[in-house]
């Protein structure tokens, strides 16, 4: 191979290298003001970080728009039992809800506005507990007991209604 070869060679190999330096330092650099991840890294720029002792950034979730002081009750039934009481009063056959909308069921998430709530017949209703301020409902076929005015869901049973 001749010097001239060599020498180009070699420079191209310096050309790669500095190319994969820039690439991998581009990789790191820090997402624009809210965007990405608050919990990590230097987010200076999100006026909903602080920093603490590690240098990490925490994001304040106080102020969402939800009551952090409601209490939310339990069913007060297992599905199992939950089940049986639907078998007993022929409440059966509800079709389930698509994955991507049954995984917003959740307790304490707000009930998704998207979902068609149906009431229940009052032969399921008698049978299951019964509280103040709250409601059962179906979802799919899932129970739901939901907070009448936060709308938040207190307790659900995944596939009762089935």
């Amino acid at each position: 191979m001749s010097t001239l070869h060599r020498s180009i060679a070699v420079l191209a190999g310096v050309v790669l290298a500095a190319m994969l330096v820039t690439v991998s330092t581009a990789s790191f650099a820090n997402p624009p003001p809210g965007k990405g991840n608050p919990n990590q890294g230097n987010q200076g720029n999100n006026a909903n970080s602080s920093s603490n002792s590690s240098g990490k950034g925490s994001f304040d979730f106080s102020n969402q728009g939800q009551d952090s002081t409601l209490q939310l009750v339990t069913a007060g039934i297992n599905l199992v039992a939950a089940r049986q009481l639907a078998l007993d009063t022929g409440t059966t056959g509800y079709k389930p809800l698509p994955p991507g909308i049954a995984k917003n069921l959740a307790r304490g998430k707000p009930l998704p506005p998207g979902i068609a709530n149906r009431n229940l017949p009052d032969s399921l209703l008698q049978g299951l507990p019964k509280y103040p301020g709250y409601q059962w409902t179906a979802a799919g076929a899932d129970l739901v007991l939901v907070n009448l005015t936060s709308r938040l869901i207190a307790d659900v049973l995944v596939n009762a209604l089935r």
